[in-house]
């Protein structure tokens, strides 16, 4: 799996996605939260839905930061830190070891 698209992620509230700015000013739509209905209006679906945005628009800083932590305890093997190590393949893609 490639690296993902580097941030910071933005919330559209108008649009209901999640979003970043290219270099060159453009905005990349990375997923669309809100729900659309049969004539492709966007609208968001309750609390859920933000609160699916607001993960969504920290899972860049979560990994980052996960990783960081995980570089502190090497090898701690508890169930934490397994634990650790799977949510950051399975984000990565990969299969967890």
């Amino acid at each position: 799996m490639t690296a993902h698209t580097k941030g910071p992620w933005l919330i559209d509230t108008e649009d209901r996605d999640i979003c970043v700015q290219l270099p060159n000013g453009d905005w990349l739509n990375i997923a669309t939260v809100g729900c659309m209905d049969h004539n492709g209006v966007k609208y968001w679906f309750g609390p859920e839905s933000w609160a699916n945005a607001c993960l969504l628009r920290t899972a860049p800083d979560l990994l980052e930061a996960l990783e960081a932590v995980l570089e502190t305890c090497e090898n701690c093997g508890d169930d934490a830190y397994l634990s650790a190590i799977a949510a950051i393949a399975k984000a990565k893609g990969e299969l967890p070891a």
